[in-house]
This record gives structure tokens, sequence and C-alpha cells, in this order.
């Protein structure tokens, strides 16, 4: 079983609410948290968040912008240090000093930043697809269609779009497609369904990051807790060779390679869940 909570987090124009799903016991001090990726939202984790839920409490959130969280006025807000804020206020909420983390795609490359910095509260982390190195030829394909607000008739017509749009994720079963579906509706306008996220979060990424896109390594090399690498072994944002670099440097991470899979992998079905979890208890 799973439940949801809002909390109350600070930006610089004021406050807003952060929706959260929460899988296990909550008295449960043994903490994963999850953060999904640039248009994704929490519910992306409910299969490994149920799966993990007898040993852990599985808390994964929406980010401003995205499913049920508050979405900006200033859509200048969209911004990695407001994320971090928003992840800190979290496990601040939760009451624990350290927990473990799951970051996909966005969510790992906010790790890397937290993690990059002293008396950061991670035991141990899962990178999910995503390299300290972001080409900035990468930007307009990670961000294409993001900007835009296509409208659809029927969850069946988004999950059709999606397949397309998401077909990195890989060789995913028609109960996991319905799923992503059902939970990348919105509300509807008009009679007809939006996707679950401010079409503006994507501009800022490209603003913040410029067209120099992004390298991290520095904050990488100071990372100093138990990593995973997952790798979609057809990924365009996480290479070979950075995946190499990042089992090699830093943190030393271990490697997941996916191999029927790009960016990123969904980490929904069992036998990947159960490595995850080997990997997390071990």
């Amino acid at each position: 079983m799973s439940e949801h909570f809002f909390i109350r987090s600070i930006n610089p124009n004021g406050f807003h609410k952060i929706h959260c799903r929460q899988y296990g016991d909550p008295n449960n001090k043994n903490v994963l948290v999850c953060v999904h990726g640039l248009t994704r939202n929490a519910r992306d984790f409910d299969h490994i968040g149920k799966a993990l839920s007898d040993v852990y409490r599985v808390v994964a959130l929406d980010l401003p912008g995205r499913g049920k969280s508050d979405w900006f006025t200033n859509k200048d807000l969209y911004r990695y240090y407001q994320y971090r804020s928003d992840i800190h206020t979290l496990i601040t909420y939760l009451g624990v000093d350290k927990v473990d983390y799951l970051g996909t795609s966005l969510g790992g490359t906010i790790a890397i930043m937290m993690a990059g910095k002293e008396n950061h509260p991670f035991r141990k982390i899962i990178f999910n697809d995503i390299s300290p190195y972001l080409d900035p030829k990468l930007l307009d394909a990670i961000t294409e269609g993001t900007g835009s607000t296509p409208m659809f008739n029927s969850i069946d017509e988004i999950k059709e779009y999606l397949k397309t749009r998401y077909a990195a994720f890989g060789n995913l079963d028609d109960e996991h497609w319905n799923h992503i579906a059902q939970y990348t509706a919105g509300e509807k306008v008009n009679g007809k369904y939006r996707l679950a996220y401010d079409p503006a979060i994507s501009y800022s990424v490209i603003d913040e990051l410029g067209r120099n896109g992004m390298d991290i390594w520095d904050y990488w090399e100071q990372i100093d807790v138990p990593s995973l690498v997952v790798h979609g072994l057809n990924s365009v944002v996480l290479s070979k060779e950075d995946a190499k670099r990042m089992h090699e440097t830093g943190p030393k991470a271990d490697i997941l390679t996916i191999e029927d899979a790009g960016h990123a992998p969904p980490l929904m079905c069992d036998e990947h869940i159960e490595i995850v979890r080997e990997w997390l208890l071990g």
C-alpha cells in the first residue's frame, strides 16, 4: 500500500507545495528517497516502492511543475538550486539524518550536486542513467517535445504517444505502459487531457546549463559513499566511456548495465528491481 502527503517548501518568491508518495512503514528510519527525471513524477517509483516497502520507508516526490506539486508562476524558478532545496526540505521533514537515494536522469544530476558537498545526507546513492558530463548537443534531444502542450482525447492516446516518445525505456509490458500513461495524464482542459508537467520546465534547464552543456566531474570526484550507476546500454545521455570513468573515479561506482534500454531504464520490471534491492541491502 502507498499513501501520499504534501510538504511546504520555500522559494525566492514565497512558498510552494510539494507532493510526495510513501510506501512502507512511516515509522521506519531506513529511508529511500526517489527522484524522477525531467518530465516524470513520483508515480514512476510505484513498482520499486512497493517492492522495497518491507525493508524501507520509500518516499518519492513530484518536483515543482510535475505531478501534483505546485507549478511556479515565475518560470525562472525551475532551477537546480530550487530542486536541491526541495529535496533537503523533504529529508528534514522525514526526521532522519541519512537516507539512501535513487535518482533518475535529472534526479541523479541533483544527487551529484548534493553529494559532492560536505555533510550531505546520503548513505548510498543510485544514479539512474546520468553522467556528470552532458554534451550541449544533447540538450535539444533531451528537452525535445517538453516545451509543447499536446492535448489528448484519451489515456490510450497518451499511451501510444508515450510509447514513441519514451521508446528508449526498453521492452516494457502493457501493464507498465498503462501505468506510465495513467500517471502522465494531467487534468482535463476543455475536455482533453494535458500532460502532468509544466512545459516551462525545459526552458529553464536550457537557460541554466547554457549552450556549454554540463560538466560537474569535480562534484563527482568528491562523492564518498557507495554508489551504483544504472546504465541503459543504448543511452544517448550516459556513454560507455563516462560510465567507465564513473566506475574508476570518485566513489568508484558499481555499474549495472540494462542491455535493452536507452535513456532511462524505468526500473519497473521484477528482475531489475531485485538487482537494485540486493545492491541496497548488500
